[in-house]
């Protein structure tokens, strides 16, 4: 009689500790505290299942005891649960369990005693991921090791962009994991989910949308509008190319990854680099023989991203720092050399508005000229980017294509479409130098039309300056024209 009412007594006592583990909360010193109570609680069983306690049981709070042991990392109250009877993949009010915790902390003590416990490890994250997903994100290869030989899926994707394990290596730049995973048979190539194509949304008119007239289109918009970017299509490659995660983008490469899969709106990985700044990857992907020609939905090539990136509008530049929009401009001209180097179109034109510049539109963007069609000597006339004017016509770039609306390189150096505190502009007198590049080449009369058409509308400082340079150069203009 005596025996059973000790035995009682420390079932009550265990019941109190389980219950002290899950009121813990937040306050990880206390949970701490409470573990250490319930250690000792559950050594003062004797061996086997504990009847009648409640080792399983998620309180009002949201814990486990044996979830808030694997987040303390007590691998020994860990095993004394286990013992005692409690299971190993319950999990708490928010989804987690003992085997998410050991994943996401690269936990492989931890993880060892839950599998041996028999942890399914193809069980989830509360967000959908795969254990596999989860520790892949940490890059912990040891811990992946484990949960690969226990039976995890390496293929498996979680529900909401289709996204795998190798995709959530790539783009954190855990080369070492990306490897075991192509070791274990990972889809190289693999894509995650395509959304649903966004319709064109037809520019502003009538009354409320600003200023009409010839060659005004309101948020610099053609007929047909614009259409935002398409969600998904993404690969390993294109993640790394967009984070540049150079150490995993050399892993995939090496392993054979298609260089020209793109994403859903025909974006390649070398167009993705670029378009994100990140010119170590665009380098590799050069170097490894991606295509410098492959345009996307929008037109964009790399030559144009790379002109675009080093100009991009919006001039904010950050205190102390010595970029513009977080843009090395210094950096991105021998990318601009080595793409022009390799072959690339110098002369290749947009086909749509990108959907870089949407956010500019939620902001009551005032552009007013459609650039469709632009070359990336067109875009670094309108920014004044002498510099790579001069490095384009160097390699044959026709200073004269327009725009679809026909807007000319001339006509963006002077002013047509500027638009205050808004583009771009390397500075004034950089301005006034492209325009004498311009002139120096352009073929026809009706481009002087054109240009003092739209001066009117040009910023005040460039007006003047621009009328005088345009009159100085007439007569020797016309004089040509007529020999």
């Amino acid at each position: 009689m005596r025996e059973r009412d000790e035995n009682s007594e420390t079932e009550r006592f265990v019941k109190a500790s389980v219950k002290l583990s899950f009121y813990g909360g937040s306050n990880m010193s206390r949970v701490s505290r409470c573990l250490e109570v319930l250690t000792v609680a559950l050594a003062l069983l004797p061996a086997g299942p504990t009847v009648g306690t409640p080792l399983d049981t998620t309180a009002e709070q949201g814990g486990t005891a044996l979830v808030a042991a694997a987040t303390e990392s007590r691998t020994d109250a860990v095993k004394r649960l286990l013992v005692r009877g409690a299971k190993p993949d319950v999990a708490d009010r928010y989804g987690v369990t003992p085997l998410y915790v050991a994943a996401l902390n690269a936990d492989t003590a931890l993880m060892t005693t839950l599998l041996a416990a028999g942890a399914d490890p193809n069980g989830t994250a509360p967000s959908g991921e795969t254990l596999l997903m989860t520790a892949a994100r940490t890059g912990a290869v040891e811990t992946m090791r484990l949960l690969i030989a226990a039976g995890a899926r390496v293929d498996a994707r979680e529900p909401a962009f289709n996204q795998s394990a190798l995709m959530i290596a790539a783009r954190g730049n855990a080369a070492d994991a990306v490897a075991l995973l192509l070791d274990r048979g990972a889809a190289v190539d693999a894509r995650t989910a395509i959304g649903k194509t966004p319709p064109f949304v037809p520019p502003c008119k009538g009354t409320g949308c600003g200023s009409e007239g010839v060659g005004i289109n309101r948020g610099g918009l053609p007929d047909r509008g614009r259409r935002d970017a398409v969600a998904g299509g993404m690969t390993p490659l294109l993640y790394a190319a967009r984070e540049g995660a150079d150490a995993s983008l050399a892993t995939l490469i090496a392993r054979g990854a298609d260089l020209e899969v793109a994403e859903a709106n025909g974006m390649t990985p070398l167009l993705m680099a670029l378009l994100n700044n990140q010119l170590g990857a665009a380098r590799q992907l050069i170097e490894a023989g991606a295509k410098v020609n492959v345009a996307d939905f929008y037109g964009r090539t790399p030559l144009w991203a790379a002109v675009e990136h080093r100009n991009l509008d919006m001039n904010n530049r950050i205190e102390d720092s010595p970029t513009t929009n977080n843009v090395d401009r210094a950096a991105s001209l021998p990318m601009i050399r080595l793409l022009l180097d390799t072959g690339a179109d110098v002369d290749a034109r947009t086909r749509e508005v990108p959907p870089s510049r949407k956010w500019l539109y939620a902001l009551n963007d005032v552009s007013w000229v459609d650039f469709t069609g632009q070359t990336a000597f067109l875009r670094a006339a309108f920014a004044g980017d002498t510099t790579v004017m001069q490095l384009l016509l160097d390699h044959g770039a026709d200073p004269n294509l327009a725009t679809q609306g026909g807007t000319t390189p001339l006509m963006a150096a002077a002013g047509v479409g500027w638009v205050v505190q808004q583009t771009y502009t390397e500075s004034m007198p950089s301005l006034l130098e492209a325009v004498r590049l311009c002139l120096a080449s352009i073929s026809s009369t009706s481009a002087f039309l054109k240009l003092l058409c739209h001066l009117a509308s040009a910023s005040k400082d460039a007006l003047s300056k621009s009328i005088s340079l345009l009159a100085s150069s007439l007569q020797g203009y016309f004089v040509q024209s007529r020999s």
